[in-house]
């Protein structure tokens, strides 16, 4: 009982302390706060006021100069450290936020957003696949009957090329790619050559409308990619995955196995378990997404964003 006490006691004391005593507890026990949140803050400033890049580096600079003169001041006296490197830290990690995010935003010159206006246009391009091509069936769109198309395919296409008058020029940029059929002999990692369409992302134009063009830009894609048919993509040399990309599968595939035993769902119960631990929805049929619609738990299950039936771009 006494130890009970003596606990109870003593955080009674800490409380008692108010706010000096917690701002004191924070810096000594949790300094990376300071950095988190100046991270944070300096991404929401930049996106909210978007500063010159020049602004935030003189703050960087001003924030220097104020420390080698406080720690100059406060020699000796080293209580007073822990503030002056905390602080410093907050202030430094917002303009570092700040930085990054205009640095995000900030296209290359020869990015291939700069050569896409509102009309589209004809391209032959060249790049990396970033992703497996997703097959789309639209099992789950209530008109699916009435169609007489092949499922569609989409993946995520890194530039490296163009096709000019003058021959091929270097361009960047990440590009979304629409096949209008099923594509299957292309994997991560592929350099390709693509005679396509260019056009931009429609914004959304109903308020419960899903805001595609809104969804891509925040990662940097904004030029859409439309080719009829897979006989217009051509593998100019199949390469493998990047390291990242075969870490990010095999993970996944160490997750699988661990979680079901096999590396594919055999069973519907099993693509539900997926689904919901490891977040791959891809397998999971049209009536349990229809199931999870109907109860307001499509969050859970809805497929990924390469799916959307408004991310379409169809030429003519």
């Amino acid at each position: 009982m006494d130890d009970i006490q003596q606990k109870l006691e003593l955080i009674d004391k800490q409380l008692k302390g108010g706010i000096t005593e917690s701002h004191k507890r924070i810096i000594s026990t949790a300094p990376l706060l300071f950095v988190a949140v100046g991270l944070i803050a300096g991404i929401l400033i930049q996106d909210a006021f978007g500063l010159a890049v020049w602004i935030w580096l003189v703050f960087v600079g001003v924030c220097a100069a104020t420390t080698v003169v406080l720690y100059v001041v406060y020699r000796g006296k080293e209580e007073h450290l822990p503030y002056i490197l905390a602080y410093t830290a907050l202030v430094c990690f917002v303009c570092l936020g700040a930085i990054r995010l205009s640095s995000f935003k900030q296209p290359a010159s020869n990015d291939i957003r700069n050569f896409v206006a509102e009309e589209r246009k004809l391209a032959t391009i060249r790049g990396f696949v970033v992703t497996k091509p997703y097959i789309n069936r639209n099992n789950n769109w209530e008109f699916v009957k009435f169609t007489h198309t092949d499922p569609t395919s989409s993946f995520y296409l890194k530039l490296g090329e163009v096709e000019t008058v003058d021959g091929w020029a270097k361009v960047s940029g990440t590009v979304r790619v629409q096949v209008g059929e099923p594509v299957l002999d292309l994997k991560a990692g592929d350099y390709i050559q693509a005679y396509c369409w260019l056009d931009r992302f429609e914004k959304a134009t109903n308020p419960g409308q899903f805001d595609v063009a809104g969804y891509l830009a925040r990662k940097n894609v904004f030029v859409a990619v439309s080719v009829n048919s897979g006989d217009a993509i051509e593998v100019l040399q199949s390469g493998s995955a990047d390291f990242f990309v075969k870490i990010k599968r095999k993970a996944r595939e160490i997750a699988v196995q661990s979680l079901l035993g096999s590396t594919y769902p055999q069973e519907e119960s099993e693509r539900l378990l997926q689904a919901l631990v490891l977040g791959y929805r891809t397998e999971m049929d049209a009536a349990t997404f229809e199931a999870f619609r109907r109860t307001g738990l499509l969050h859970f299950a809805q497929p990924p964003y390469h799916s959307y039936k408004n991310t379409e771009v169809h030429p003519g």
